[in-house]
């Protein structure tokens, strides 16, 4: 069985699209399964291109992960800040402070890009999501704030790219600049129109399911015109929009634990680097914590951001003087606080790989991941229990 099928054969596939951009031709084609999530559809036998595939298996985000060979928990970074847009619309629209959405306006300002590579909603669609490339203000504004479910995000990126000699500034998950990185090492001729990537720290991929069962909820059998997962507000509620301008609202404490944490792809739960080491800009929500523990009260959005490259100081110092962001200075250790549950994922997930790797028969191609380094930070007995529970959680995954 070739890696392809492997990747299919253990759902592996996380449906980020760039089967059917690279192979829309011959009939690779990504599509919603019970699930919830995204997964490709090969075409019949005598239509498939096996060299094609091999291409794709070692572009594929899932199996074939590599870092920059760092053992810090939070990897290399030139240092790291709470800030947040000086823009109070942004600010108040936006998931967390609206560092992200005035980094990408600023770089389109300043003529350093012509676009924006990033995930909204399809163009008259509640709920699905897709990359979109905007060109304006007006459309990043548009379509920030986070979406907690799956997005068709390289469907078209082979095409997008192939229009013009535009230059952009991409926004995703880690496993989104992964495959990115990863389809550029394999059509390195794209590889300079890319300025610069930025991440958002991920805490898994939900299901679209988990977004239906909360409107199922409600109990509201009006049509819905969208599904809004934060902004207006930090954190910002869980809203169902309706039809006729009516919401219903879980707040994002309710919508997180109670839905979409539950029900995660499984890729997820042994993510290595959920944090971003490979981009240019890592971004988190900068937590509060209150009696011990993070406090999700509303109140103006704070985006904690790790610049990972000396091309991202420059942003940064550029952004500050230019007054689109305020920022302070914020002691990396603090990160163990502010985002503790990263903590544990980072340095288990070595742990959770090993067994996964051997189950599958060495499916995974991992590099320059410092694994062991992290590891050996991790309490061994710890980190065999998530081991063994991460083997058990692949054999749930594969009987659903």
């Amino acid at each position: 069985m070739s890696k392809f099928d492997k990747i299919i054969g253990y759902k592996l596939c996380m449906g980020c699209g760039l089967c059917e951009s690279l192979g829309k031709e011959k009939g690779y084609k990504l599509s919603l399964k019970p699930n919830g999530f995204y997964s490709v559809d090969v075409p019949e036998s005598s239509m498939r291109d096996t060299r094609l595939e091999a291409k794709l298996a070692s572009c594929c985000p899932s199996v074939s992960i590599s870092g920059v060979g760092d053992s810090n928990i939070w990897g290399h970074n030139v240092g790291v800040y709470n800030t947040y847009s000086t823009d109070s619309n942004i600010r108040y629209k936006a998931s967390s402070g609206g560092f992200v959405t005035s980094t990408c306006i600023y770089l389109l300002e300043k003529g350093l890009v012509n676009g924006v590579l990033h995930v909204g909603l399809v163009d008259g669609s509640p709920i699905e999501n897709k990359l979109k490339a905007s060109f304006t203000k007006e459309e990043i504004i548009n379509n920030c704030s986070s979406r907690y479910a799956p997005a068709l995000v390289f469907s078209e990126i082979k095409q997008i790219l192939d229009l013009d000699n535009k230059k952009y500034v991409f926004v995703g998950k880690s496993c989104d600049i992964l495959c990115l990185n990863n389809f550029i090492k394999e059509y390195p001729n794209y590889k300079d129109r890319i300025y610069c990537t930025i991440c958002i720290f991920c805490a898994g991929m939900p299901s679209y399911n988990a977004s239906i069962k909360i409107a199922d909820s409600f109990k509201n059998t009006q049509g819905i015109s969208r599904y809004q997962y934060r902004g207006n507000g930090w954190p910002g509620d869980f809203t169902i929009i309706y039809d006729d301008s009516s919401c219903n609202i879980k707040t994002y404490e309710d919508a997180w634990m109670n839905y979409l944490g539950k029900d995660i792809h499984y890729r997820c739960k042994v993510c290595p680097d959920s944090v971003g080491t490979i981009a240019d800009i890592s971004v988190c929500d900068s937590w509060v914590y209150e009696n011990g523990k993070i406090s999700f009260a509303d109140r103006p959005g704070v985006s904690c951001v790790l610049l990972r490259s000396s091309k991202s100081k420059v942003i940064f110092d550029s952004m500050l003087s230019d007054t689109y962001i305020e920022a302070d200075l914020m002691e990396e250790s603090m990160l163990n606080y502010v985002q503790p549950n990263h903590v544990r994922k980072r340095l288990s997930s070595g742990y959770k790989l090993a067994f996964v790797n051997f189950t599958t028969g060495r499916l995974f191609n991992l590099k320059d991941l410092s694994l062991i380094r992290l590891c050996a930070q991790y309490n061994i007995l710890r980190g065999i229990k998530e081991a063994l529970g991460a083997k058990q959680r692949l054999n749930n995954w594969l009987s659903k």
